[in-house]
């Protein structure tokens, strides 16, 4: 069962992408969602822009990416564009790539980010989660296994969390010049908002909690068979580049050298005539 969307839907919804054969930064990115170019899910706020679809449907990249640039996707069960945080430089099967961690970011401190409050400034969530009930209807709180990564509070109203970056750390591993996902571990966990009922006497006494239901886990690993295809169909035609691009120069600068070298001998051999002139 789908708890984000009360329903077991396969179908996330209608996507119109742009294939953007003119301009390659544009492949893949979403122009419309279920007919709507903008959500209307979130509250307006000054700075924020959390209606917008930015980014792919996360299936697709642009090739040549710069880091500045993100790796913006939109979410459908969150009802949200997200960008994982570019944490570094690694190695994959010996292919140069980028990793990347998944941050929910502070609604309550982010300026870009106030618009996921349900009633900002009063009531934000908690750092590093989300409130799913304007996207859903109902009270759930995304954020990631055992809200790793999540103001501490909430680690203390749970007994059993021990979150660790190696379990439940959402990764990404990129290669940007292909716009190739070379492993992903995409990792999303649900909580029920908890509250004290005060009409109810069975439920008056409860303690407003964040209490975790289930956690699941998407990830690819692409094989080394593919990893070296890709490192063959680029960085080899890259370092072939460079190295006629350097053959290139080099022989330039011999040439212009021999060049200077004969014109220097020629003038060395000119004789100087010795000119009388009439008194």
């Amino acid at each position: 069962m789908d708890y984000t969307i009360q329903g077991n839907h396969t179908n996330a919804g209608r996507f119109k992408v742009s294939r953007s054969r003119a301009k390659k930064s544009s492949v893949g990115r979403v122009l419309s969602f279920n007919d709507a170019e903008q959500l209307q899910v979130w509250q307006e706020t000054n700075n924020g822009s959390c209606n917008i679809l930015r980014g792919t449907d996360g299936t697709i990249f642009a090739p040549y990416m710069r880091p500045q640039h993100g790796l913006w996707s939109y979410s459908a069960q969150l009802c949200r564009s997200l960008t994982p945080k570019l944490v570094g430089s690694t190695k994959y099967n010996q292919l140069p790539a980028k990793r990347y961690e998944l941050s929910f970011g502070s609604a309550s401190t982010e300026d870009d980010l106030n618009c996921y409050c349900t009633d900002y400034p009063i009531d934000c969530p908690a750092d590093g989660t989300m409130d799913l009930v304007r996207c859903s209807g109902t009270p759930l709180i995304a954020s990631l296994p055992h809200f790793y990564g999540a103001d501490e509070y909430l680690l203390e109203q749970v007994e059993g969390l021990a979150p660790t970056a190696a379990k439940h750390a959402s990764i990404l591993i990129f290669e940007q010049l292909s716009g190739s996902v070379l492993s992903v571990h995409n990792r999303l966990q649900f909580s029920l908002k908890v509250a004290p009922v005060k009409d109810v006497p069975l439920m008056s006494q409860l303690r407003a909690v964040a209490m975790p239901l289930f956690w699941i886990e998407e990830s690819l690993q692409l094989d080394e068979k593919i990893t070296q295809l890709l490192h063959k169909k680029i960085f080899a035609v890259l370092n072939a580049n460079n190295l006629f691009r350097w053959l290139a120069i080099g022989l330039g600068s011999l040439g212009c050298a021999l060049g200077a070298l004969f014109l220097h001998l020629t003038r060395s051999d000119v004789k100087r005539v010795g000119v009388s002139l009439p008194e």
